[in-house]
């Protein structure tokens, strides 16, 4: 390395040592005051204090939750070194500061330094005492909560440097108590019938560790099955545990107790009396001079015909007069009611009615405030690889919501985008135009909330019966205008239409597109002489520039094992699978009729068609954790299978690497395929018939909008069939390790709950699309591989610039609209 460049790096080095030495978070500190460095959780045996006396497994598991019982937690670390937080709060509120202002007159700080303290800032923990006491008291009453009824916990700190202190809480846990045997004890005859037929799914199960928590989610479950019996006004209250704590025995059995209470609704059944619907005006801007009644499964309808029809009302309610009361049939209701997208709100209200001892009826009205019917909006999108690019999107989109009164919607969004270059040099000197690409796009698609086609007959003869999750019918089209200007112009055209249905489950969803035709017709006299020459050198790949038909179906199922309850953080997993087919069909029918099929390939109506079978598998599993951050894992597996009619993949069915959901050390289109020497071909056109992938993502929170995250992707495309003009860019087992690219990076997110904005910025580790020798970025010898003679083109001998040069070659900044995955 060049002394210059060590002095350069020594300086570097000296002035992030002087940064972190002026931003010490205790510098502002008092005699006396210490800084809260962590907690520790320490486990010691009650009578020998230096034996651990329980698993690592259960350490593991017990210390980070006693962690998150101190009241006393430390502020917040970045990458695990840096407190920004708290030097934003240091900055504004010095005594320093403080002073200034006094001598000014100010006794606060500006707004600005306000909104830095208080929402950018987080104030310094210090060290407390009395709050360490209450931490440990939480601590104890935790451990007893998880069957260590004689655990003990004594709470203490550690000076750990120069005002800070670490706070340690020494646990001696003793033994562990569990479940034995479940012993129900109800009073009520008919209830002990109910909760014994269905107590094989009680969560107190024999031999597993005593935990409040089983004990809890047993009431849950007891509460919410009487409740959807009949049972309306049983609640958690009345369901009651007694331990039996005699004796040494670890095994402790459990008493459920279920007393006959004073009020004599508590243990009555009820059913379900009159149920009425209305639409609420009021508040909705609507006035309405005609309201119509109706009574559909007996439920009595108020409504305007103006606004939506009896029947789409009628089967998305769940209650069902004069039938048992189910306390699930709320939820239901309100769902199905909402999914229909014409309502703000939904509020449902009871009135019981005691007709006996034992008996009552509830009724039931449900009021629904309708949305506006019509909506539109503009969107401006932005997005940059800021290495050479910069693209903008402007979307106009309408929606009506109720278009022919039964709850259908039509959505029309009409987009257009540009890109330009930063950096219009392309090859061997000449330069391009700066504007790229024009992207128009038209789409319009209609839903109907329900199987379609379905006749008036066949509404009648399912009763008006609800569907508790929802269905429905879509009809799309679209036409999209791709054209490419500079050193490879061209234009495409393409149209579609098709139709399918979206039919989703508890966790599942079912869409299928059993129709999908696209009309593929590039504008030959829009190709320019270089684009035409790059055709005519890669004949296969000129196949799929020409005028085609897809005539498309199309299969995605997805499932997801999140659960909806809110505040759930536990991991899930998640999968969704793509079947595509087209031309099958067709091409099985021309088979059958002509003996031998055309050099060219068959056509429809005169224009060629593809054929060809895709699929494609996304696996995510997201591991999350209590302090707001997870540990996300995705692998992609995409491959298509042009035959019959096609001999490669239509190009806008290919696959693509890189861009701000995939490769993120690449731009779009910009790796692969394979291991080919792709610095002698066309950038932005490199795509593949297989695509693999693997995602790894850390994500943390830095405050509640402000998030960050570290990752590593690694994957490639590649084609099916060998290319004699692109050595190496099929795929080959051989020749897996050599052909897979990897990056990694870190990321910046503005996490606004209904959208997200994502920075992130990654580095090329290993390009397999390089010269070979030098495909590990590692293996170039630092600045120095970029470091050429000013007459040769290179830069200065000047380390920031030769920084900028090694960056541009290797580094690669996305900005997205949403996590990746």
């Amino acid at each position: 390395m060049p002394v210059k460049i060590r002095q350069y790096l020594k300086i570097w080095q000296l002035s992030v040592m002087l940064l972190l030495i002026s931003c010490s978070p205790t510098r502002h500190l008092s005699e006396g005051q210490y800084l809260v460095d962590g907690n520790r959780i320490i486990f010691v045996d009650e009578e020998t204090e230096d034996i651990d006396p329980i698993s690592k497994q259960e350490k593991s598991r017990l210390t980070p939750e006693l962690m998150a019982l101190s009241i006393q937690q430390p502020n917040k670390k970045f990458l695990f070194i840096f407190r920004p937080r708290l030097a934003f709060y240091n900055a504004v509120s010095s005594p320093g500061k403080e002073e200034k202002r006094l001598k000014k007159g100010k006794t606060e700080p500006g707004k600005f330094s306000t909104w830095i303290r208080d929402k950018v800032g987080e104030a310094p923990v210090l060290l407390d005492s009395g709050l360490a006491v209450s931490s440990q008291d939480r601590m104890r009453i935790f451990m007893v909560n998880q069957g260590y009824f004689n655990a003990e916990v004594y709470g203490g700190y550690q000076i750990t440097g120069k005002k800070k202190a670490g706070l340690e809480y020494t646990v001696t846990a003793g033994s562990r108590y569990f479940f034995n045997n479940y012993i129900p004890e109800i009073e009520d005859t008919i209830l002990a019938e109910l909760v014994k037929r269905d107590l094989h799914l009680t969560h107190i199960k024999k031999g597993e560790p005593y935990t409040t928590d089983a004990l809890k989610l047993e009431q849950e479950r007891i509460s919410n099955a009487l409740n959807n019996q009949g049972y309306f006004s049983f609640a958690r209250k009345y369901v009651n545990f007694e331990i039996d704590t005699s004796g040494a025995d670890l095994a402790k059995d459990v008493y459920l107790i279920i007393k006959n209470e004073e009020s004599e609704s508590a243990h009555r059944t009820y059913q379900i009396g009159e149920v009425t619907f209305n639409i609420n005006y009021a508040n909705s801007g609507l006035k309405r001079k005609r309201i119509e009644a109706d009574t559909l499964r007996n439920l009595y309808l108020f409504y305007s015909r103006h606004d939506i029809r009896p029947d789409i009302i009628a089967r998305s309610i769940f209650y069902q007069p004069d039938s048992t009361f189910k306390k699930d049939d709320y939820q239901k209701t309100v769902s199905r009611l909402s999914d229909l997208g014409i309502f703000r709100f939904v509020n449902i209200k009871y009135k019981p009615l005691m007709v006996s001892e034992t008996e009552g009826y509830i009724d039931t009205e449900i009021v629904a405030e309708l949305r506006k019917r019509q909506s539109g909006k503009i969107e401006l999108e932005t997005n940059t690889d800021a290495r050479d690019r910069i693209g903008t999107f402007v979307n106009f989109s309408y929606t009506n919501r109720n278009i022919l009164r039964r709850a259908d919607r039509l959505q029309i969004n009409v987009s257009n985008g540009v890109e330009f270059r930063f950096n219009n040099v392309v090859r061997d000197g000449q330069r391009d135009q700066r504007l790229n690409t024009l992207n128009f796009i038209v789409n319009g698609r209609l839903y109907f909330p329900s199987i379609f086609p379905k006749t008036n007959k066949g509404i009648e003869k399912t009763g008006y019966k609800p569907v508790e999750f929802s269905r429905s019918t879509f009809i799309n089209t679209s036409y999209n205008l791709q054209q490419r200007l500079g050193f490879f112009a061209f234009a495409i055209n393409t149209f579609s239409i098709g139709y399918g249905y979206d039919i989703r489950g508890k966790r599942t969803r079912h869409e299928f597109q059993p129709f999908n035709l696209s009309f593929i017709k590039p504008r030959e006299q829009s190709f320019n002489a270089n684009f035409e020459q790059f055709l005519q050198q890669n004949p296969i790949f000129a196949l799929s520039y020409r005028q085609q038909f897809i005539m498309a179906q199309e299969y995605i199922f997805s499932y997801s094992s999140q659960s909806v309850l809110i505040g759930n953080v536990k991991s899930f997993f998640y999968y969704r699978g793509v079947l595509n087919t087209a031309g099958n069909l067709v091409y099985g029918l021309q088979s059958l009729i002509r003996d031998q099929r055309p050099a060219e390939g068959f056509t429809a109506l005169g224009v060629p068609y593809a054929s060809f079978t895709k699929i494609d598998n996304d696996f995510r599993y997201y591991f999350n954790f209590r302090n707001n951050s997870a540990l996300v894992f995705r692998a992609f597996i995409g491959t298509g299978i042009p035959y019959g009619n096609s001999n490669i993949m239509p190009f806008i069915k290919q696959y693509a690497a890189g861009g701000p959901q995939s490769m993120r050390g690449w731009n779009y289109r910009q790796l692969g395929p394979g291991s080919a020497d792709t610095s002698v071909t066309t950038p932005d056109l490199n795509t593949g018939d297989l695509q693999l992938e693997g995602n790894i993502e850390f994500r943390f929170s830095l405050s509640n909008i402000f998030k960050a995250a570290l990752f590593t992707d690694i994957g490639n495309v590649w084609l099916m069939r060998a290319d004699s003009s692109l050595p190496n860019a099929n795929f080959e087992f051989r020749r897996l390790g050599q052909d897979l690219a990897w990056s990694a990076g870190f990321g910046f997110r503005l996490d606004f709950g209904l959208f997200v904005i994502r920075l992130d910025h990654s580095y090329k580790i290993y390009n397999p699309n390089g010269r070979p020798g030098s495909r590990w970025v590692t293996q170039y010898p630092g600045f120095e591989a970029v470091n050429l003679p000013e007459s040769e083109g290179g830069p200065k001998d000047n380390i920031w610039q030769r920084r900028k040069s090694w960056s541009q070659r290797y580094a690669n900044f996305v900005i997205g609209i949403g996590y990746p995955f």
